[in-house]
């Protein structure tokens, strides 16, 4: 039986790309290119019974819709503004990929869909996470392990991005704030990211960086 592509998306590590909306706010989102479950495929019960992927349908009031993210090859950012991030967008179901996001001013973020992607952005050259077990003295902006820190927040909210450009392996954004500017890297392996248990890691094995750079929808959710 023929798969529809929305349900395997081979774009990068995704399997799908879906949201739930109430029904009487369908439209506007099949204007915008959103399917729903059904027209992808997929019923209503094999939805729910994937309840951990999919979330519940409330009988009657929601639809489950599918689509394709926007690659950032796609969509200029220059001159969005951010307003957040997130360590933990994507799902597998029982948990999660640990995609990397920046919430942009357009309620929606611009994911780095690799995993564990925290570990391998850069902020001015420090990453954004660093792994726990790593034994050095370099330490991420940003930890949610036992009691956290968040050194991230203050510098990255409210930047204005100006600026980017990309490498086969790598993506640099500019940054500006108050007259400060900053410089955010997705990087696939770097010299400043430290080894992992004596180990270089890759952020991916195959494809360049823009198979993995990608806009989600706030209310959304990225699946692999």
């Amino acid at each position: 039986m023929h798969t529809h592509p929305y349900l395997d998306l081979q774009q990068g590590n995704l399997e799908s790309y879906c949201m739930m909306v109430p029904k009487k706010e369908a439209l506007q989102w099949y204007r915008q290119g959103w399917l729903a479950h059904y027209a992808v495929g997929l019923s209503r019960s094999d939805a729910n019974r994937a309840w951990m992927i999919y979330r519940l349908m409330r009988f009657q009031r929601d639809i489950l819709l599918f689509n394709r993210p926007v690659l950032l090859t796609d969509k200029s950012v220059v001159g969005r503004t951010i307003t957040g991030f997130s360590t933990h967008l994507g799902t597998y179901g029982m948990g999660g990929p640990g995609f990397f996001g920046l919430l942009l001013d357009t309620d929606e973020y611009l994911v780095y869909t690799a995993w564990y992607a925290g570990f391998y952005t850069l902020l001015d050259g420090r990453p954004i996470e660093v792994h726990p077990q790593t034994e050095n003295n370099v330490c991420g902006w940003f930890c949610n392990f036992e009691q956290g820190w968040d050194d991230l927040s203050p510098v990255l909210n409210g930047c204005k991005i100006t600026g980017c450009t990309f490498a086969e392996h790598g993506c640099t954004l500019s940054l500006e704030k108050g007259g400060a500017t900053h410089v955010l890297e997705f990087v696939r392996q770097d010299g400043r990211i430290p080894l992992n248990c004596g180990e270089a890691r890759s952020a991916y094995e195959s494809g360049t960086i823009t198979d993995y750079l990608m806009f989600q929808h706030k209310d959304a959710w990225l699946v692999v």
